[in-house]
């Protein structure tokens, strides 16, 4: 009489025990950074959006901002019916249709943040992220390859397959 108990109470240990090794590396999968193939691959797939996006973001109308930041949290029409971008504690009004529909395409992708510096010259996609890293695209408005002055805690810049395109991982 008292097996029944015992095989029930031996089973529900399995089947905690298995759901607990499978949630653990669900989460070393997750925390995994993408690598560089798979960055070029998600690069390919958006590279109209990409371009699009960069070559707004590295017009010289925004060189007077320390930096040009848009988020996927918060990237909606305002009031007034206009897509903006945070630029230095104020909001400055995207005059480009094609823009927000290209960063609309980054943001339901894999992208979850974009920003501008002026200091080094690099627009930057965050494409993944954890608690202190950034994984993403990065792309040179000069040409020159980024380095820690344009991307704080850059470990890594590897180039893609177009010139001026990067990957790179920042405080890992």
């Amino acid at each position: 009489m008292w097996l029944i108990p015992a095989i029930t109470i031996m089973t529900m240990v399995w089947l905690f025990r298995t759901f607990c090794i499978a949630v653990f590396f669900l989460l070393i999968h997750l925390a995994s950074p993408p690598t560089i193939s798979w960055m070029e691959k998600k690069f390919q797939e958006n590279y109209d959006s990409f371009v699009i996006v960069a070559d707004y973001l590295a017009d010289s109308k925004f060189d007077e901002f320390d930096y040009i930041s848009i988020d996927r949290s918060d990237f909606t029409k305002n009031d007034y019916g206009e897509f903006t971008v945070s630029a230095w504690r104020r909001e400055v009004v995207i005059d480009d249709e094609v823009v927000p529909e290209a960063i609309q395409r980054l943001f339901q992708g894999e992208c979850y943040y974009i920003l501008r510096k002026s200091e080094g010259k690099v627009i930057t996609f965050t494409m993944w992220g954890a608690i202190g890293r950034g994984v993403g695209i990065a792309y040179s408005i000069d040409g020159s390859v980024p380095d820690k002055s344009s991307i704080p805690y850059l470990t890594s810049i590897e180039p893609l397959s177009e010139e001026g395109w990067y990957y790179y991982d920042a405080g890992g």
